[in-house]
């Protein structure tokens, strides 16, 4: 029996002998005098009766043969043992399988285009974009808008002290009447001469001042006509209509304030942002692709996920070296007048375009180290297969060889994702 030669061993505490090639267990109560790896390896995967069962101690003398071969026979035979070395193991297989939950999606056939980042701002189209000043000099008596208000064309916007321009248009009229009086006299003088000439009283020379007189009061009268339509040009001017129609951009001056009646002192700016420029700066090495009445998405971050159509209207004829670029103008409809004048943009530019081609999203591609790679489904796992990728832009990447379309691909939970790992799909 097993049992009584390990109670002999344990009573008389006989001393095990073993060859020169082999090791003694080292006891337990001496644990802190030996190594921890020489005393953990051999008791390793025994149960506790095992455990409590062995207790060899410092060897002394060789032991022979047939007091070894009872303790190989313990670990061999005993059930405890054995299940937990079993268990172990396929802890040890689980722990090395890990399991990761992942989004996945399928690769299609499509078509994919290239696009370059085309970075500009907004401005007003020409002409489209005017300050309205006053042509007439005098103190602001009111402004009717204000920066974001809407106007109309013609819409009155501002008013100037009219009192001067008024009292110049009084005086023209007065001097009017005054030249058509003399006017009227000087044809009664010439009609009353010509009578008196044709009786043979009046000489002819007095018939040719009278008529001279006409002349010349005449004249006066077509001057003073002139000026009184001056004076009441300039009674007009005190007034300023909107010279088109759209939204004040600024309002420079205010009520009370002087103008000097030029440019150069505008009270309001308003610009019609229907449609709106885009001055671009494309890349050297882009600019061959950029064609007159070529079509572009533009874009800008104040409104994340709304696309503009834009059409390239010029192209500049060089490069600045500043910035390696050349310049061009696009025209983007703005519909509600979302963008405004200064506002950065950005146009989508295409280079190149494949169509029928595989597409996966592009979350879906890694590229670690010198590879590039996609995780393929199998089952509960995910395979890595390296691919090739062609264009790729933020939503999609074209899949030129690894995979084929209608395959299920991790899409998300695919950095550092092993070999064959366990996946669980959310939906």
């Amino acid at each position: 029996m097993i049992r009584p030669i390990f109670s002999n061993v344990q009573r008389s505490r006989c001393k095990m002998r073993i060859s020169a090639n082999c090791r003694a267990i080292p006891s337990p109560r001496r644990r802190k005098d030996r190594r921890a790896d020489a005393e953990k390896e051999p008791l390793r995967g025994l149960c506790g009766l095992c455990v409590s069962a062995v207790k060899p101690i410092r060897p002394r003398s060789a032991v022979s043969l047939p007091l070894i071969v009872p303790f190989l026979l313990l670990a061999l035979l005993c059930p405890a043992c054995s299940k937990r070395g079993e268990s172990a193991g396929s802890e040890g297989e689980k722990a090395q399988i890990p399991t990761v939950h992942v989004k996945v999606a399928t690769a299609t056939r499509g078509n994919i285009a290239e696009t370059v980042e085309v970075p500009g701002s907004i401005a007003a189209l020409p002409n489209q974009d005017v300050k309205a000043s006053s042509l007439v000099a005098g103190r602001i008596l009111e402004v009717r808008a204000a920066e974001g208000e809407t106007v109309r064309k013609g819409q009155l916007i501002a008013r100037i002290d009219p009192s001067p321009y008024v009292q110049q248009r009084d005086q023209s009229r007065a001097t009017l009447a005054q030249a058509e009086a003399n006017l009227e006299n000087a044809r009664k003088d010439l009609a009353r001469n010509r009578s008196l000439y044709e009786k043979g009283i009046a000489a002819g020379k007095e018939v040719q001042d009278s008529e001279n007189q006409v002349r010349v009061t005449q004249a006066e009268v077509e001057k003073t006509k002139a000026a009184l339509e001056g004076a009441q040009l300039q009674v007009a001017r005190t007034q300023i209509y909107a010279p088109i129609s759209g939204i004040v951009l600024h309002r420079l001056l205010n009520t009370g304030e002087q103008v000097s009646g030029t440019p150069s002192d505008p009270i309001l700016e308003i610009a019609n942002l229907d449609t709106v420029e885009m001055e671009a700066r494309i890349p050297s090495r882009f600019s061959g692709y950029a064609r007159v009445g070529q079509k572009l998405k533009v874009t800008t971050a104040s409104y994340p996920g709304q696309v503009f159509q834009g059409e390239i209207i010029a192209v500049g004829g060089s490069v600045d070296p500043a910035t390696d670029s050349v310049q061009a103008r696009l025209q983007v409809r703005n519909p509600g007048n979302r963008l405004k004048v200064g506002m950065f943009a950005e146009g989508e530019l295409t280079v190149q375009q494949h169509t029928n081609t595989t597409l996966v999203p592009a979350s879906a591609v890694v590229k670690a180290e010198n590879e590039t790679r996609v995780y393929v489904v199998q089952g509960d796992t995910a395979a890595k297969k390296p691919v090739q990728v062609g264009i790729q832009n933020h939503d999609q990447a074209e899949i030129l060889s690894g995979i084929s379309p209608g395959e299920k691909v991790v899409t998300s939970g695919n950095y550092g994702l092993e070999d064959k790992a366990h996946i669980v799909i959310d939906k």
